[in-house]
């Protein structure tokens, strides 16, 4: 089965299995334009546009908590999206937790 959200051809031209495939996906469908790919509410099916499901976000890894050290007692994310751990309660400064004296382990 095509991966419905590689698809690079006009919807005119994909097998009718994947046309009726891309019609019964119940997740948001895409419309090439442009300017790029966008998310249509409610797609034509014209034969000369070309859709896709929308792909999944990326999601961030999940963490094992269990293999940090019982001393990294707090978990803090910056404002860049970095967590770190501490083993003292953190304070907020310039969009990054501190601790008095250091005391950081990057995740």
């Amino acid at each position: 089965m095509t991966d419905l959200t590689k698809i690079k051809k006009p919807f005119g031209l994909l097998k009718k299995k994947t046309q009726k495939a891309l019609m019964a996906h119940d997740g948001p469908i895409e419309m090439y334009t442009y300017s790029g790919w966008s998310v249509v509410n409610n797609p034509l099916w014209a034969s000369s546009y070309t859709y896709r499901a929308a792909p999944l976000p990326a999601t961030k890894p999940s963490v094992d908590w269990s293999a940090l050290d019982k001393k990294w007692r707090f978990i803090a994310v910056d404002g860049d999206d970095c967590a770190y751990a501490h083993a003292e309660r953190p304070n907020i400064y310039d969009k990054q937790w501190v601790v008095p004296g250091g005391g950081l382990l990057p995740y």
